[in-house]
């Protein structure tokens, strides 16, 4: 299942370059508003850390918030691994469920 997983991703990479060329962005813009970021990051951790609010949405939002925050390219790059690997375990998710989110 992954393999296919990471065959689609690999797709979709190839038609991005594609359309757009290589992209070399800021990780976030000059103006980040890293205030809201922590509140709504904490909010997030709150309902994932709770159990009653577990949803793949807030798990990655979660993680994709932590790598907003950081400040260090290796560890702005760790978090995106994360951010990768939950993408994936939500499709795989989707995949076993037919494609529903329940």
């Amino acid at each position: 299942m992954i393999d296919r997983i990471f065959q689609e991703i690999r797709q979709e990479r190839k038609r991005q370059d594609e359309k757009w060329g290589e992209q070399n962005h800021p990780m976030v813009p000059g103006d980040f508003d890293y205030g809201l970021c922590k509140e709504t990051l904490d909010e997030l951790r709150h309902a994932n850390d709770s159990g009653d609010k577990n949803c793949w949405q807030y798990i990655l939002l979660e993680e994709l918030l932590e790598a907003c925050m950081e400040t260090d390219p290796k560890k702005q790059r760790e978090e995106m691994i994360r951010v990768a690997a939950v993408a994936v375990q939500a499709i795989e998710c989707l995949d076993r469920k037919k494609g529903g989110w329940k």
